[in-house]
């Protein structure tokens, strides 16, 4: 709509079309700014994800394999409170404790609740890049422990 639609009308017409095309194009150029801000808002946490990830890879790496080859689940659950951060709260759990099948399953599941990603979403960036991988390595463990492959 344009100002020319409101040629030949009546004057409090043509006022009322002239307010809601700058009312119009006001919105329309706080939309393109929200959305400029929102990209460069997610450019920036892209940029500081790979930071992260450069930094944090090698350890988390090292906490999930050994001498090449995916750790078994009950070595991941008894070790968690080594990679998660300060303060993380994560009980320790001794292999003892989990050398049962079924108390292993247990110890798997409450592990992966603590570090699920809908649990951590309130966590800082490093925190929650953190808790995610150590959840992927836990998941990736406990198929290969539900088919017997790594017990």
């Amino acid at each position: 709509m344009t100002a020319d639609a409101a040629n030949g009308k009546s004057a409090a017409v043509a006022a009322g079309v002239m307010g809601r095309v700058e009312e119009m194009q006001s919105n329309q150029a706080k939309a393109v700014q929200e959305f400029r801000d929102r990209e460069r808002k997610a450019a920036q946490s892209k940029d500081d994800e790979d930071e992260i990830r450069k930094r944090l890879e090698p350890k988390i790496k090292a906490w999930s394999e050994e001498y090449g080859k995916k750790r078994p689940l009950r070595a991941l659950v008894t070790s968690m409170d080594k990679i998660l951060w300060e303060g993380s709260g994560v009980p320790s759990v001794n292999l003892g404790d989990i050398l049962d099948g079924k108390k292993a399953r247990r110890a798997y599941l409450k592990a992966s609740l603590f570090v699920h990603p809908d649990k951590t979403s309130h966590l800082n960036a490093e925190k929650r890049f953190i808790a995610s991988r150590v959840f992927d390595a836990l998941s990736q463990a406990n198929a290969a422990f539900a088919d017997g492959g790594m017990v």
